[in-house]
């Protein structure tokens, strides 16, 4: 089992740091259950995002693959372009294009999230990781090739 993303809790009106608080709110229920077989607490859920670099950096395709499906199947509409504009899309370009890939075929919902001027702020800011600028550009691409 993953975690949930922490993007999940993330909105324009609160930091990140209210975000992972929310998140490990909602895993507290997790970390204080017991394994029925083995009589010790169960294991905290990991990022699918911290999976992911673990298993690239292991070399396990198939744990990348998971990992990256889990993602891919936790994005909203909501909480896709923080994906799309975070430390682990911005290195890694199988997952930037698998958020891509979302972000465009839900470009309708998308564009009007609020997390649209939140992340135009943290630009107009300088806060965004240094790949922004390529991932802006194959959006923009990418929009301009469906016609929206």
């Amino acid at each position: 089992m993953f975690a949930p993303l922490v993007s999940t809790y993330l909105d324009p009106h609160n930091d990140l740091s209210l975000a992972r608080s929310s998140r490990l709110d909602m895993l507290r229920p997790t970390q204080e259950s017991q394994d029925v077989l083995l009589s010790v607490p169960s294991p905290t859920p990991a990022s699918p995002k911290s999976v992911y670099r673990l298993a690239d950096y292991l070399s396990l395709d198939d744990l990348k693959q998971l990992a990256l499906a889990h993602l891919v199947s936790r994005l909203t509409p909501t909480n896709a372009l923080y994906e799309l504009y975070g430390d682990v899309a911005t290195v890694y370009p199988a997952v930037r294009d698998a958020v891509l890939d979302y972000v465009v075929a839900n470009w309708n919902e998308v564009k009007t999230s609020a997390a649209v001027q939140h992340v135009e702020e943290s630009a107009e800011a300088g806060a965004l990781r240094s790949g922004a600028a390529k991932t802006a550009m194959l959006l923009a691409a990418r929009l301009g090739q469906v016609g929206r």
